[in-house]
């Protein structure tokens, strides 16, 4: 039940998680940031479905990993505008 909404593994994705990882921190830091600002609003919803449950507790951890993750898009635009001015095209 629980492995239907919260699968181990990506639907449609063959790649072990490291391989996941080293995709999307390959990638360039403001498309890093992005992938942060994403997650940020994602966990914002199911915080919001899980207050709407009483699920307090978790809606709380989920509200703190939300903004977390902003904390983290922030820095990687601080990493994304150090480095701009030496990438290429």
């Amino acid at each position: 039940m629980a492995e239907d909404r919260h699968p181990l593994e990506i639907p449609g994705y063959g790649g072990a998680l490291p391989q996941l990882v080293q995709l999307i921190f390959g990638m360039r830091y403001d498309r890093v940031a992005d992938f942060f600002e994403l997650a940020r609003i994602e966990l914002l919803r199911q915080e919001a479905g899980d207050l709407e449950r009483s699920r307090v507790q978790l809606a709380a951890l989920l509200e703190d990993a939300a903004r977390r993750c902003a904390e983290e898009r922030d820095t990687f635009e601080r990493i994304w505008n150090l480095c701009r001015p030496h990438m290429q095209g």
